[in-house]
């Protein structure tokens, strides 16, 4: 989703830069003290942990984006400008090619041609196939579906990998620096996203604050010319008269209502609320991210510091 895309190139960065990291120093610095084969294992296992951590993450980031949309922030976005709208109804001229405003009755008798009547079957057909798949309830089921079904998949496999990574550093007798890459390198990553996401929920809210709201699109937006939403006037008003199928007049009656509903949300988006409902998923997995790693990493290092054996008391002889 195009929302997400600064953060998302900025995470997919960082992951694989510590991924071509945590290779190289295992292969270099691991291998003369723990042997390549077990070299290897930590850089395959830490890479794999790291993948499908940040998978799992971001499907959990946009799973509770969904929910922030529907529930608490639904003046927000969902798509790209205009891109959500249901198609328009133009039929052109035979001789010109020229979209003409149909009239499909003249004293109670039909004048739409068959080429005409073709054009708006067509139209039904790809304005059905819009419904079945921009509806907003059903972008909503298939945004979270898509986000569950990756979820499901990367989960586990980041809780099998990160059990056998843990496993094989600790039955190493050396510290593997391979380690160190992975923990302090997934720290910084939620650490960036963290803050990136911070700055901007800190610049909506001031603007917010400090500067008049603004709403929508000013002039107000509207997608379709006077032609497109006449011909489909005309169709509602003529299917008897022209014998067109009665779920004709029931499409585009139901057309007239999605397209205003689209158009008023246009007219009414909130871009604070389109960032607040991306920058607060990130911050806040992202934060539980780095707080279990951080937690981590200040264990290891106390571990690393504390005697290993109890001192010896001096006796004076």
């Amino acid at each position: 989703m195009f929302l997400f895309a600064p953060i998302t190139f900025i995470t997919a960065a960082f992951t694989f830069v510590i991924s071509i990291a945590m290779l190289v120093i295992a292969l270099s610095q691991d291998t003369p003290v723990i042997g390549r084969p077990q070299a290897v294992r930590h850089a395959f296992f830490s890479i794999l942990t790291l993948l499908s951590l940040m998978t799992s993450a971001a499907s959990i980031v946009f799973l509770t984006h969904v929910g922030f949309r529907i529930w608490v922030f639904p003046d927000a976005q969902y798509e790209q400008f205009g891109y959500n709208y249901p198609p328009g109804l133009y039929i052109n001229a035979p001789e010109n090619g020229v979209p003409i405003k149909i009239d499909c009755k003249i004293q109670e008798t039909c004048t739409l041609t068959d080429n005409q009547k073709d054009s708006i079957k067509t139209w039904m057909e790809d304005y059905k196939n819009w419904r079945s798949q921009n509806e907003i309830t059903i972008r909503n089921r298939t945004h979270a579906i898509n986000a569950l079904s990756i979820l499901i998949v990367a989960l586990p496999i980041f809780f099998l990998s990160y059990t056998i990574m843990t496993r094989s550093f600790a039955t190493t007798q050396k510290k593997s620096a391979t380690q160190h890459v992975y923990y302090y390198g997934v720290s910084f990553t939620t650490l960036v996203m963290i803050l990136v996401s911070v700055g901007l929920l800190v610049n909506a809210l001031m603007n917010q604050l400090l500067l008049p709201e603004k709403k929508g699109n000013n002039p107000p937006f509207r997608p379709y010319d006077t032609t497109a939403i006449a011909n489909v006037e005309n169709v509602v008003a003529c299917t008897e008269e022209c014998s067109l199928p009665a779920e004709y007049k029931d499409l585009a009656t139901q057309w007239q209502k999605d397209t205003q509903m689209f158009t008023d949300r246009q007219n009414t988006l909130n871009r604070y609320h389109t960032t607040y409902a991306v920058t607060l998923p990130i911050m806040l997995i992202a934060s539980l991210i780095f707080s279990w790693h951080a937690s981590l990493i200040r264990k290891r290092n106390q571990e690393e510091v504390s005697p290993t054996t109890a001192p010896t008391k001096k006796t004076s002889v």
